[in-house]
């Protein structure tokens, strides 16, 4: 077996085409042996588990996705057994690398699932879901957020009791990080679906998505996140390692600031084209909350909210961008589509934020908004670039703020293509 699967790992290695059928064959096989073997050496499992995911990864060029059903209860079972079990002690650590490779595989294997399947994972996980019990709430969560399926007919009946368990626990980092990311990869693949039904649980996501942002109120200089990259220490029911490895495995960003872009990605699907019924108040909902924040923004202003703000931003256009450019493949007719209408308002509200924080006193700040600038030239030219120009044009002609001049040069150099492109 161990030298199959170096011999199909050279083979993919190589970039050949792999038959539908026999992908198939071989995923189910292996998927069998990584779930239901639990005495195979843990270098094995790293290795059988790292061609797996490259199996059940769609390949355009062999055929697109598998057509196969896995089952969810041995998966569930070992990634349970590795992360949760009473014997997983500091002293009889995981091998390098083999829950982040589990973490991987349950991310794609879950697109196998059989039909139906959310509602039995919801059923087996609930009795985890207990606020006097923490360790059990954490293990919960962290089993709900990584084996729920996510698609265009995913049912939307768990957002209400996510919401209803969010205020549960407070001031803790991985909690509403696993929340965040989760609510934005379902949003992200249901708003075409379920678009109008995510309306009446957007006060509520609004509301958290400034909790987790964390701006200062007043005099107070309280923190709702103490230290950030760590999480609740404890032998009993979850791993003595990050709760975050779960969510936040191959990306440089603080939890913080990871936080915040995800936010940025679910408020984006959560806006819907004003043409449509109840359409809107998305955008409107949006504009309140970036007036909230644009006094945060000014350049004399700077803590350390700025650089969560500008990655804000940053983030909004990005996914914004992303959306629209997918969209733009649709029919016209298409309810779900932003029209041109909704992407110059769009650009409205951001640029006046973005053009601000050119001049903030932090580098990171500056670079955000240079990266904003360009997603913005390139969605909205018309409206985005005459302002920027004029503003770049005195920054590079004036004598006494020459502090603007490099500003205005990173500024340029993020839009320079909208600007060169012909029409």
């Amino acid at each position: 077996m161990r030298k199959s699967v170096h011999g199909l790992k050279r083979y993919l290695d190589l970039k050949y085409a792999v038959p539908v059928a026999d992908r198939a064959a071989v995923a189910m096989v292996m998927y069998r042996v990584v779930t239901e073997e639990p005495s195979l050496d843990q270098q094995l499992q790293k290795l059988f588990t790292q061609q797996l995911i490259r199996l059940l990864k769609p390949r355009p060029h062999d055929g697109g996705r598998l057509q196969i059903t896995l089952a969810w209860q041995p998966l569930l079972r070992t990634i349970e057994m590795l992360f949760f079990g009473k014997a997983r002690i500091p002293q009889t650590p995981l091998c390098a690398y083999l829950g982040y490779y589990y973490v991987m595989l349950a991310r794609v294997a879950r697109h196998y699932f059989a039909e139906g399947a959310e509602a039995d994972i919801m059923k087996e996980i609930q009795p985890f879901l207990c606020a006097q019990h923490s360790a059990s709430l954490f293990k919960g969560q962290v089993l709900l957020t990584l084996m729920l399926p996510r698609g265009p007919q995913s049912g939307l009946s768990i957002v209400g009791e996510i919401i209803s368990i969010w205020g549960w626990v407070v001031s803790y980092a991985d909690w509403d990080l696993h929340w965040i990311v989760f609510l934005a990869s379902l949003c992200r693949h249901t708003y075409r679906t379920c678009g109008t039904q995510w309306d009446s649980a957007m006060p509520e996501l609004f509301a958290h998505v400034l909790h987790i942002i964390d701006l200062p109120v007043g005099a107070s200089k309280v923190h709702i996140y103490g230290n950030m990259e760590n999480s609740v220490a404890s032998a009993d029911g979850f791993p003595f390692f990050s709760l975050a490895s779960f969510v936040h495995l191959t990306d440089s960003r603080s939890k913080a600031l990871q936080m915040v872009h995800k936010a940025a990605k679910l408020l984006v699907y959560l806006l819907r084209p004003a043409t449509a019924q109840g359409g809107g108040h998305g955008l409107s909902m949006l504009a309140r909350v970036l007036n909230a924040v644009e006094s945060y923004l000014h350049p004399s202003n700077g803590g350390y909210w700025t650089r969560r703000l500008s990655q804000l931003l940053a983030s909004l256009c990005e996914y914004f961008t992303e959306r629209v450019s997918a969209e733009r493949l649709l029919p016209a007719s298409d309810p779900s589509r932003l029209t041109e209408a909704d992407v110059d308002k769009f650009a409205e509200l951001i640029l006046p934020l973005a053009m601000q924080g050119l001049y903030s006193k932090s580098g990171t700040a500056t670079l955000q908004s240079c990266v904003a600038l360009k997603y913005l030239g390139t969605l909205a030219p018309s409206i985005a670039l005459p302002p920027l120009l004029v503003r770049v044009y005195q920054a590079l002609t004036t004598l006494i703020e020459v502090h603007q001049t490099s500003s205005a040069l990173e500024a340029m150099a993020a839009v320079i293509c909208p600007v060169i492109r012909p029409g």
